[in-house]
Protein backbone atom coordinates (compact mmCIF):
# COMPACT_ATOMS: atom_id res chain seq x y z
CA UNK A 1 0.00 0.00 0.00
CA UNK A 2 1.43 3.32 -1.02
CA UNK A 3 0.80 6.44 0.97
CA UNK A 4 0.62 9.86 -0.54
CA UNK A 5 1.14 13.20 1.12
CA UNK A 6 -0.56 16.18 -0.41
CA UNK A 7 0.77 19.58 0.50
CA UNK A 8 -1.32 22.66 0.26
CA UNK A 9 -0.57 26.18 1.34
CA UNK A 10 -2.75 28.66 3.11
CA UNK A 11 -1.93 32.35 3.17
CA UNK A 12 -3.06 35.10 5.50
CA UNK A 13 -2.63 38.46 3.81
CA UNK A 14 -2.41 41.45 6.12
CA UNK A 15 -2.54 44.75 4.28
CA UNK A 16 -1.24 48.01 5.72
CA UNK A 17 0.33 46.46 8.83
CA UNK A 18 -0.03 48.41 12.05
CA UNK A 19 1.77 47.94 15.35
CA UNK A 20 -1.40 46.56 16.97
CA UNK A 21 -1.49 43.74 14.38
CA UNK A 22 1.41 42.15 16.29
CA UNK A 23 0.67 39.06 18.33
CA UNK A 24 0.43 35.28 18.20
CA UNK A 25 -0.90 33.91 14.91
CA UNK A 26 -1.90 30.23 14.75
CA UNK A 27 -2.54 28.14 11.64
CA UNK A 28 -4.60 24.98 12.24
CA UNK A 29 -5.39 22.20 9.78
CA UNK A 30 -8.15 19.66 10.44
CA UNK A 31 -9.51 16.58 8.77
CA UNK A 32 -11.26 13.34 9.78
CA UNK A 33 -7.95 11.92 11.08
CA UNK A 34 -7.28 14.78 13.49
CA UNK A 35 -5.74 18.21 13.59
CA UNK A 36 -2.38 19.96 13.74
CA UNK A 37 -1.46 23.55 14.46
CA UNK A 38 1.53 25.80 14.76
CA UNK A 39 1.80 29.37 15.95
CA UNK A 40 4.33 32.15 15.67
CA UNK A 41 4.71 35.57 17.23
CA UNK A 42 4.58 38.42 14.76
CA UNK A 43 6.71 41.39 15.86
CA UNK A 44 6.03 44.64 14.01
CA UNK A 45 8.34 47.59 14.33
CA UNK A 46 6.21 50.62 14.80
CA UNK A 47 5.21 53.42 17.10
CA UNK A 48 3.62 52.60 20.44
CA UNK A 49 -0.14 52.31 20.72
CA UNK A 50 -1.99 52.25 24.05
CA UNK A 51 -5.44 50.68 24.11
CA UNK A 52 -7.99 52.71 26.09
CA UNK A 53 -8.61 51.63 29.67
CA UNK A 54 -12.22 51.46 30.81
CA UNK A 55 -13.43 53.66 33.66
CA UNK A 56 -13.83 51.66 36.87
CA UNK A 57 -15.48 52.16 40.25
CA UNK A 58 -13.33 50.72 43.02
CA UNK A 59 -13.81 50.17 46.74
CA UNK A 60 -11.50 51.90 49.21
CA UNK A 61 -9.30 49.56 51.26
CA UNK A 62 -9.10 46.81 48.64
CA UNK A 63 -6.14 45.86 46.48
CA UNK A 64 -6.79 46.57 42.81
CA UNK A 65 -4.86 46.18 39.59
CA UNK A 66 -4.91 48.49 36.58
CA UNK A 67 -3.80 47.02 33.26
CA UNK A 68 -2.29 48.96 30.40
CA UNK A 69 -2.28 47.06 27.10
CA UNK A 70 0.48 48.41 24.87
CA UNK A 71 1.55 47.38 21.37
CA UNK A 72 4.44 48.42 19.15
CA UNK A 73 7.98 47.20 18.85
CA UNK A 74 10.25 47.84 20.53
CA UNK A 75 8.71 49.35 23.67
CA UNK A 76 11.42 50.55 26.04
CA UNK A 77 9.43 52.15 28.82
CA UNK A 78 5.94 52.67 30.16
CA UNK A 79 5.26 55.50 32.58
CA UNK A 80 2.15 55.73 34.75
CA UNK A 81 0.76 59.08 35.82
CA UNK A 82 -1.90 60.09 38.29
CA UNK A 83 -3.41 63.56 37.87
CA UNK A 84 -0.67 64.49 35.40
CA UNK A 85 2.29 63.58 37.65
CA UNK A 86 4.60 60.57 37.36
CA UNK A 87 3.70 58.24 40.18
CA UNK A 88 4.92 54.87 38.93
CA UNK A 89 7.52 53.78 36.39
CA UNK A 90 7.20 50.31 34.88
CA UNK A 91 10.00 48.34 33.31
CA UNK A 92 8.86 45.99 30.56
CA UNK A 93 9.38 42.25 30.48
CA UNK A 94 11.52 42.74 27.36
CA UNK A 95 14.08 44.62 29.47
CA UNK A 96 14.22 41.61 31.80
CA UNK A 97 15.17 39.29 28.96
CA UNK A 98 11.81 38.33 27.44
CA UNK A 99 10.80 40.02 24.17
CA UNK A 100 7.19 41.09 23.95
CA UNK A 101 5.23 43.07 21.41
CA UNK A 102 2.12 43.33 23.50
CA UNK A 103 2.56 43.60 27.22
CA UNK A 104 0.19 43.81 30.13
CA UNK A 105 2.20 45.81 32.60
CA UNK A 106 0.73 46.16 36.05
CA UNK A 107 1.79 48.34 38.91
CA UNK A 108 0.69 49.66 42.26
CA UNK A 109 -0.13 53.33 42.71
Amino acid sequence: MESYWFFCFSYLNITSLRADDAGLYVCEAKNSAGSAKHGALLHIRGPPHVKPMPARRLVSGRDEELRCRVSGHPINEITWQKDGENSLRSVLESLLGRESTTSDVTGRL
